[in-house]
């Protein structure tokens, strides 16, 4: 991996409290299919929009992660990432979160050889997207899932569009 990537998802309609039950991105590997990162998600209440590499690396982490480590997932096919269920689990418990608010999802490189994958955003074809499943307080079960914006996405290397990890 070279660059640490991130995306922001608005609107996330999820209720504070809700159960996470997982928590996944689903990107199309075209290239470079070993990812080697952890991903994490910003310890905040709503996310702001990033603004560049330091923003990036400057960003308060959930304490939990995953680690998506792997090698040769297969290229020219949607790959899901691990499940990262506890990072949105921490945003959606803080007490200032509400349905509505912006998450940041951050993966971090592990190591510093290139050990990578790419992810696209909605303007390219094949755009990657998340899926959280969650249950209410009130008991129920819903999914939420979205494709991840060009206007929302960034690496690292300051540029937008396309997440090396």
């Amino acid at each position: 991996i070279r660059y640490r990537g991130m995306f922001i998802k608005d609107n996330i309609t999820i209720p504070q409290g809700s159960t996470i039950n997982s928590a996944v991105i689903s990107g199309y590997v075209y290239i470079y299919d070993d990812p080697n990162l952890d991903i994490y998600c910003e310890d905040v209440d709503d996310s702001d929009d990033f603004t560049g590499t330091a923003d990036i690396n400057s960003r308060v982490r959930t304490t939990a992660s995953v680690e998506w480590v792997a090698t040769n997932i297969g290229t020219n096919a949607y790959k899901d990432s691990p499940d990262f269920a506890s990072a949105v689990q921490e945003v959606v418990d803080r007490a200032g979160f509400s349905s509505g608010n912006s998450i940041c999802v951050i993966m971090v490189p592990k190591g510093t050889t290139y050990n990578g994958f790419y992810l696209r955003s909605t303007e390219y074809t094949f755009p990657a997207s998340i899926t959280i499943d969650y249950t209410s307080a009130s008991g129920v079960t819903s999914n939420y899932t979205s494709f991840m914006q060009e206007s929302r996405f960034g690496v690292g290397s300051g540029r937008v569009g396309v997440m090396e990890c």
